[in-house]
């Protein structure tokens, strides 16, 4: 019964104490501070993984040492914090079966602000993001993409060949609302073409020579 009453003590404590040292700062920060915190928490888990298991599985069978006053075993993971609190009261693990209830309740509080701000970080995004990118949609192939993407970075036509192929990838997603994560693999996809290895270009180049020749007419 005590950790159900100390669990509450415990989520509460824990929770208040982040509202007052969340940092008021951008929202990045604020991000990185939540997961600073649920790392944290991890590690807290793996260092008493035993512990935490038996509480998961409903055990018993070392309860007449985990829960029984004044019986401290060395060989046995120690909360210490018992050792501040009433003798007469407490256990060497009641506290740290606290903890262990308590890191569900965290976990699924961190991880709801987490998503939170993250949700708010993309709606910050996209109203920063110019209006009439909202509008452009990238309709070719994503290897078409991949392709032209490839043939700008090969010439140097963007910051001189500065910029990593995968920042230019990162800008086409937001422009043109479109997943790139394996444009790596479609490159390669590319090169293993045979004769038409710059298909999308060579349409290109035809596409735009019968616009110049209408345009002409």
């Amino acid at each position: 019964m005590k950790p159900c009453i100390n669990v509450r003590i415990e989520f509460f404590s824990k929770v208040r104490r982040f509202i007052f040292e969340k940092p008021n700062a951008d929202i990045l920060q604020q991000i990185d501070y939540v997961t600073y915190l649920i790392a944290k928490l991890e590690k807290h888990k793996l260092r008493n993984l035993e512990f935490f298991q038996y509480m998961k599985q409903s055990n018993s069978m070392l309860d007449h040492i985990y829960f029984v006053r004044e019986v401290d075993r060395l060989d046995f993971p120690v909360d210490t914090t018992h050792y501040y609190t009433d003798p007469e009261f407490s256990t060497s693990h009641d506290n740290l079966a606290a903890q262990v209830i308590c890191y569900d309740l965290l976990s699924k509080y961190y991880h709801k602000e987490l998503n939170y701000l993250r949700k708010l970080n993309e709606n910050i995004a996209d109203e920063e993001r110019p209006p009439a990118f909202n509008r452009i949609a990238w309709t070719a192939s994503k290897t078409d993409l991949v392709e032209l993407l490839y043939a700008l970075h090969s010439l140097g036509a963007i910051r001189n060949g500065q910029v990593e192929i995968s920042k230019m990838a990162e800008a086409c997603t937001g422009i043109f609302d479109i997943n790139l994560n394996n444009f790596y693999k479609t490159y390669a996809e590319i090169k293993n073409r045979g004769k038409d290895t710059t298909k999308f270009l060579d349409h290109l180049k035809i596409s735009l020579q019968k616009r110049i020749e209408l345009d002409e007419v």
